[in-house]
C-alpha cells in the first residue's frame, strides 16, 4: 500500500503558545539492514538508565523502528517559543551536581563508581539522552565513555560556564573554541564538552578511567543475569564470577556452529585480570575441553586505545526438538504488539533458548535468532506451519528470495490482519521473521488517541493533543522523524 503523508497545518496555531522550538531526542533508527551486526541485537539500548523522576512527563527509551506503508499524519508548528527557565546557568555558589535529574545521577553513579559530575545545562531533562559508548570506527575507536546529549547547541557562553563550574570544582580545564575538556585526576574522570556537528548540540563525553579492584565486584549486573538466564537457564547459577576490571561490564550474545553463548566484556585490560580468576574458574570445575560449558578470558582488541578483557561463555547444545514446546515469555510479549495478538507458530530453531535479534513495530515485524542452522530445522516447519496452524505456502516469494533454505508461508486472519512466516539460514544461524499487516478494522472502534499516542504528544507538545483522526487499526509513532512541535503517526 503507498503510503500518504497527511499534514495538519492549521494545528500551528494551536501549538504556538503551548511549546517551544528545539530538537529533541529521536527513538528510532534507519531502516533495518541486512548486515549481520544490525541482525545480531534488538536495537534498544540496554545500558540506558531507566529511573525517572516524578516530575519528568515521559522519557521513553530509544527503539528500532523504520518507515512503512500505510497512511500517515504529520504534526507540526513553524511558531518559536522564549527559552526555558532550565536553560539558565548553575550557579558556582551551589552544589554543582544537585542540578542534574535523578535519572540521570543514578545513571552516572552506576558507571563512575558512585561519582557525580558537575551540572552541564543541556536542556530540559525531559530531553536528556544518556548511553555508554563503547569504542568503535564510528567515533575513531575513543575510550569506552558515557554520553550525555540534550537539545542545546553549543555556544562560547555554555563553553564559558562549563570552564567556570567544572574548575571551581576542582578539575583542570582546557580545550579550543570546539571542545572543552575538564580532568580530575583524583577522581580518575575526564569530561568533555563537545560540538557535536552531527547532531548540531553540545554533547557531553564522560570517561572514567576506573581503578582495579577486584573485591568490587560482588556480583554481575542483572542484565548480565538476566541474559545468563535467558542463554544456559538452569545452568546459570553454575557460571561463576569474574572481574573484569569494572563494576559494570556489558554483553552480547554470540553462536558459533551449534554453540550458543554470551560475551561479557569489561574495559581496561590489566593482567591481574588472569591471575585473580585462574583459581575461580579451576575451584568452579571448569575444564574448556570437556566441559558442556565454557569460558574463555582473553584480551580484545580496540585497535587505538590498546585491548579490553573479554569473557566468552559458550553453551553446546544438541539437536532435540521435542523439547520444545513453547516460545520464551519474553518472545510471547511481542505478539499483541508486533503480531496483532494472534497465535505465534511454535518453531523450533535448534535451540531452547532463541532470542530476539530485531522488532520494528512501524514494519510490523520481529525477528528471532535461533540456534546453527540445521535442514531439519525447515523440514519440521514445513509440516507444522501446514497442518497445525494453516499457513500457506508462497513459492513465488520463495523462488525470489536471495536467502537459501528459505521458506515462507502466509495466513489472512478472519479480521483481515495478513501473517507472514521466513525462515532462513542467516550467517550460519537459523533466524524467522515474523510479519503482520493489520486489518484497517472498524472507524467506529475508536474514538481517542492511543496512550503511546499522547505520550508522543506531551512528549514533543506539552501535552497538547490534536482532533482525533481514524487511521486504521493498527497506528505507531514514527519517532525518527518527531522533533519538537512535530509528530508524524503511521497508520495503515
Amino acid at each position: 500500500m503507498k503510503k500518504k503523508t497527511l499534514t495538519l497545518l492549521a494545528l500551528t496555531a494551536l501549538f504556538l503558545t503551548g511549546c517551544n522550538t528545539g530538537k529533541t531526542s529521536e527513538s528510532e533508527t534507519n531502516p533495518k539492514s541486512d548486515t549481520a551486526s544490525e541482525k545480531e541485537a534488538i536495537p534498544e539500548d540496554t545500558a540506558k538508565a531507566t529511573e525517572a523522576p516524578a516530575t519528568d512527563v515521559s522519557e521513553a527509551p530509544k527503539e528500532t523502528a523504520t518507515a512503512t506503508q500505510g497512511g500517515s499524519a504529520t504534526f507540526e508548528n513553524t511558531g518559536e517559543t522564549a527559552g526555558s527557565a532550565e536553560e539558565s546557568s548553575v550557579s558556582p555558589s551551589v552544589d554543582l551536581t544537585a542540578a542534574w535529574p535523578q535519572k540521570v545521577k543514578t545513571f552516572l553513579m552506576e558507571n563512575l563508581g558512585g561519582q557525580l559530575i558537575p551540572y552541564v545545562n543541556l536542556g530540559k531533562s525531559t530531553s536528556l539522552e544518556y548511553e555508554i559508548v563503547e569504542p568503535s570506527y564510528d567515533n575513531d575507536y575513543e575510550v569506552y565513555h558515557l554520553e550525555i546529549s540534550g537539545t542545546v547547541e553549543y555556544s562560547a557562553t555554555l563553553a564559558n560556564t562549563f570552564q567556570q563550574d567544572y574548575t571551581a570544582s576542582g578539575y583542570t580545564v582546557t580545550g579550543t573554541s570546539m571542545k572543552k575538556v575538564a580532568k580530575n585526576a583524583a577522581a580518575n574522570l575526564t569530561v568533555s564538552l563537545v560540538n557535536d556537528t552531527d547532531l548540531d548540540e553540545a554533547v557531553l563525553h564522560v570517561a572514567y578511567d576506573e581503578p582495579y579492584d577486584a573485591s568490587k565486584r560482588t556480583t554481575y549486573p542483572s542484565e548480565v543475569q538476566s541474559e545468563f538466564s535467558t542463554i544456559f537457564g538452569s545452568h546459570a547459577s553454575d557460571i561463576p564470577l569474574v572481574y573484569l576490571g569494572t563494576t559494570t561490564p556489558t554483553y552480547e550474545e554470540t553462536t558459533s556452529g551449534n554453540s550458543t553463548g554470551v560475551i561479557v566484556k569489561g574495559r581496561k585490560w590489566n593482567d591481574l585480570i588472569l591471575t585473580d580468576t585462574k583459581t575461580t574458574l579451576t575451584n568452579a570445575g571448569f575444564d574448556t575441553s570437556t566441559s558442556t560449558t565454557s569460558v574463555i578470558i582473553e584480551k580484545g582488541n580496540t585497535y587505538s586505545t590498546g585491548d579490553y578483557p573479554k569473557r566468552t561463555i559458550i553453551r553446546k547444545e544438541p539437536f532435540d526438538a521435542s523439547g520444545f514446546t513453547a516460545w520464551p515469555q519474553d518472545i510471547l510479549d511481542r505478539v499483541d504488539d508486533f503480531y496483532d495478538g494472534h497465535t505465534l507458530p511454535v518453531i523450533y530453531l535448534g535451540t531452547t533458548s532463541p532470542i530476539v535479534s530485531y522488532q520494528s513495530q512501524s514494519l510490523g515485524e520481529f525477528d528471532v535468532k535461533g540456534g546453527a542452522w540445521d535442514a531439519r530445522i525447515r523440514s519440521l516447519a514445513l509440516t507444522s506451519l501446514s497442518t497445525t496452524y494453516g499457513y500457506t505456502e508462497d513459492t513465488a516469494a520463495e523462488a525470489s528470495s536471495y536467502h537459501t533454505d528459505v521458506l515462507i508461508r502466509t495466513k489472512t486472519e478472519t479480521d483481515g490482519c495478513t501473517l507472514r512466516i521466513e525462515l532462513y539460514s542467516y550467517s550460519g544461524s537459523a533466524l524467522v521473521e515474523f510479519h503482520c499487516v493489520a486489518g484497517f478494522g472498524d472507524p467506529s472502534s475508536q474514538t481517542d488517541w492511543s496512550q503511546d499516542v499522547k505520550d508522543a504528544f506531551d512528549t514533543y507538545c506539552n501535552g497538547i493533543y490534536p482532533p482525533f483522526i481514524y487511521l486504521g487499526k493498527s497506528v505507531s509513532v514514527n519517532s525518527y522523524f518527531c522533533e519538537q512541535n512535530r509528530v508524524e503517526l503511521y497508520g495503515q
